[in-house]
């Protein structure tokens, strides 16, 4: 059983608790490390609390970063001086040179780094995999519950960037070209997003995220020859239409009792105990990261802006 222990108490790390606790025999939650001290948790009481990080990593085989952001680097790169296995709430830091620096420090160390990426490990996505052949065409439209948004959040590293990891791994091409609209609608912080990404081998992706409405929404559509791939990830459903002679036939398949944060650390715990390449690396971060921080540099520039990476 791998000791595993939590840096940061919020939303995320309890649904990280959660999970843990339904991988009976893999994982022993050793405790955790809130820095902030007034953020500390009375729902947490039958879990030990450590005054520093450093005794905390005295105790462990396992470390899982919901820290914020800011303190990212410092936390993940301690850990990897030390030898731990990380899981990495995303993203994996502030700078696209701290991630290089950290994906350095994780070979040295010679552990297990993954990155969370929840959509990833929907079964409804994992069935779709094998169905994927090329497509040209990929629209994914996400709505973030405005009753949870917190005001320290961001759509694009919070929320889009797991949608553009998704796009990322499935295109599997270089970036040639990113543009990106932004507006503010009832606020101060942005509201909608609209990016569009045009990958070397000629596909697009078009990526939309918002924070407006009061239920979550995650819904993305694969074109490819002959076959229009249809994932609701909030839904765990997956419907494939297909062309059969001169009629289009659709398949659905629904999928009960989904966990994809459980399935993220069973996942893990098979990379670390077989030693597997875990399926969101640190490098796949990366590449996550370089473009969110593009659209991130549109966004912040315009509401309506356009970059072109070959000039």
């Amino acid at each position: 059983m791998l000791k595993i222990g939590i840096v940061g108490i919020n939303f995320e790390s309890k649904k990280h608790l959660e999970a843990l606790s339904l991988l009976e025999g893999k994982f022993e939650v050793v405790g955790y490390y809130e820095p902030n001290i007034s953020l500390k948790n009375p729902e947490l009481e039958e879990l030990r609390s450590f005054d520093s990080y450093d005794e905390l990593l005295l105790e462990v085989d396992v470390i899982d970063i919901v820290s914020p952001l800011h303190k990212h680097y410092d936390f993940i790169s301690k850990a990897l001086r030390r030898s731990k296995h990380i899981f990495i709430q995303k993203p994996i830091t502030e700078s696209e040179d701290e991630a290089r620096s950290l994906i350095s420090l994780s070979n040295e160390a010679d552990v297990k780094v993954q990155i969370s990426s929840e959509e990833k490990f929907n079964p409804a996505f994992e069935a779709a995999i094998p169905l994927f052949n090329k497509p040209m065409f990929i629209d994914i439209k996400r709505s973030v519950d405005s009753s949870i948004f917190t005001s320290n959040q961001c759509l694009v590293l919070d929320f889009m960037l797991n949608d553009i990891d998704m796009a990322l791994s499935v295109v599997k091409s270089g970036v040639k070209r990113i543009s990106a609209n932004a507006l503010h609608v009832f606020n101060h912080s942005i509201d909608v997003v609209d990016v569009r990404i045009e990958f070397d081998n000629g596909a697009i992706v078009k990526l939309s995220i918002d924070k407006l409405g009061g239920v979550e929404s995650i819904v993305s559509k694969f074109y490819q020859k002959d076959k229009v791939v249809e994932i609701d990830f909030v839904k765990s459903r997956l419907v494939i239409n297909e062309q059969d002679g001169d009629k289009i036939i659709s398949k659905e398949s629904i999928y009960k009792d989904v966990n994809s944060v459980k399935n993220e650390f069973d996942s893990f715990y098979d990379s670390i105990t077989k030693d597997k390449e875990p399926k969101v690396s640190l490098l796949n971060g990366l590449d996550s990261l370089m473009v969110a921080k593009t659209v991130l540099d549109l966004v912040n520039r315009t509401n309506i802006a356009y970059i072109d990476n070959n000039n």
